[in-house]
């Protein structure tokens, strides 16, 4: 008999949840941590469900909760309040751990067997996965199509160095103060001979199968290869620098801080040279580990920024506590400006945290002249998006730095207090 043919006729669901980065705090806390981790975890779940549903844990960081008599709607709102219960922090010891949680949810049809339940509910955890996990999703068959199609980019991501696919291209940044392009940021692009694949399809991918940390170790050499040699052959680039994105995983990583020396070494560039970015999340898996590989690329000179500020898990003591130098606001603030209140306040919020403990702060996703001249008017001076220049491969760098006039295309209305070339 199927899960689906309840003699009752009752309607039965199945969520499939899994642990985000799970693998990240046995690695930095030990198997016995995470060990105890699961256990809360199953603890919590049990108590947040209902006396009917059932959990269980099928292995690793996998769990399954069956559901009895909830539509659709009703399995996605359990799903979303098992998704709340895992945020508050579990205390691992004396640690202090949030794990967040990605779940799939299937309803269960006539005639549908157990295994092809749990394959579709797998199936719409990893559509959770990719929408940057901490989701909760409902499985529909065209979903089908996209375990497909995830097979397919992890294949194509393992010989992609190999086959030289992998490129770094490089958007500027622009301090509207100085009229100035200060840096640039480096960006992977994936592109074979039958087509490009943006970072939304394959970063979660990358970061799932562990390939993101041989793929990030070669953007960060690729990328402090060029700027060594645009800051000796290009005239005003001496102090140029370049701001490089590290994963979750790249951080949990024992060797990060000697790889980045050795890059660094290598391509004779000073610490001050490179920015590297992190997520708020990275942050949140095991602090004492993480302020310990951040104490040490900021020993080498590598300045700090915290990523897409304001979307996570937002928290002043992160600032405080960590040795970060710089804060970006997310693009999707930016998007809002002048339409948004609440995005002009959270605006205004971040820049003045940014100010009053001496952090850079940059816009992410500048696109339109009425978002910089706000920004601006909010206190931001560094600008970053479409309206200066969209990310370009390296040979032409050299080229736009001559380009990217800020006097000549301001994004700001003029005034003497923001741009000197423009009041000229």
């Amino acid at each position: 008999m199927s899960v689906a043919s309840d003699p009752r006729r009752r309607q039965i669901a199945v969520m499939f949840l899994d642990l985000d980065d799970f693998k990240l705090v046995n690695d930095s806390l030990g198997h016995a941590a995470g060990d105890v981790l699961l256990r809360e975890v199953g603890r919590r779940l049990r108590a947040t469900v209902r006396v009917d549903d059932v959990v269980g844990r099928i292995g690793g960081d996998e769990f399954v909760v069956v559901i009895v008599d909830l539509d659709a709607a009703g399995a996605q709102a359990m799903g979303d309040r098992i998704r709340q219960a895992m945020r508050d922090p579990f205390l691992l010891g004396g640690d202090e751990v949030v794990v967040t949680t990605s779940i799939g949810i299937t309803l269960a049809e006539p005639g549908v067997s157990p295994s092809e339940l749990m394959q579709d509910a797998d199936t719409a955890m990893y559509q959770s996965k990719d929408r940057g996990r901490n989701h909760v999703t409902m499985f529909d068959t065209s979903m089908r199509d996209g375990v497909a199609r995830r097979l397919e980019l992890e294949r194509g991501l393992r010989s992609a160095l190999e086959n030289d696919e992998v490129s770094v291209v490089y958007q500027p940044v622009v301090n509207t103060t100085t009229a100035r392009v200060e840096g640039f940021e480096a960006l992977m692009r994936w592109t074979t001979p039958e087509c490009s694949y943006s970072p939304a399809e394959f970063m979660s991918v990358a970061e799932e199968s562990g390939m993101i940390v041989s793929l990030g170790a070669h953007v960060l050499d690729e990328a402090c290869r060029q700027l060594s040699g645009w800051r000796r052959n290009v005239p005003g680039c001496e102090d140029l620098t370049l701001s490089v994105n590290l994963s979750v995983r790249q951080m949990q990583t024992s060797n990060l801080v000697d790889t980045v020396a050795e890059t660094l070494g290598r391509h004779e560039l000073p610490g001050r040279a490179l920015w590297l970015e992190i997520t708020e999340s990275v942050m949140l898996v095991d602090t004492v580990t993480t302020a310990a590989v951040m104490s040490g690329l900021r020993s080498l000179g590598v300045r700090l920024a915290v990523d897409d500020f304001g979307t996570g898990f937002s928290s002043l003591s992160y600032l405080r506590n960590f040795p970060v130098s710089r804060v970006k606001i997310d693009q999707s603030f930016v998007a809002e400006l002048g339409t948004q209140p609440v995005s002009d306040a959270l605006v205004r919020a971040i820049v003045a945290i940014g100010r009053s403990l001496d952090l850079d702060v940059v816009a992410e996703g500048v696109e339109t002249h009425e978002q910089a001249a706000a920004l601006v008017e909010l206190g931001c001076r560094r600008l970053q998006g479409f309206l200066i220049a969209r990310p370009v491969p390296p040979g032409e760098v050299p080229a736009l730095l001559s380009s990217v006039d800020v006097g000549s295309h301001c994004p700001v209305t003029p005034r003497r207090d923001v741009c000197r070339r423009c009041a000229a």
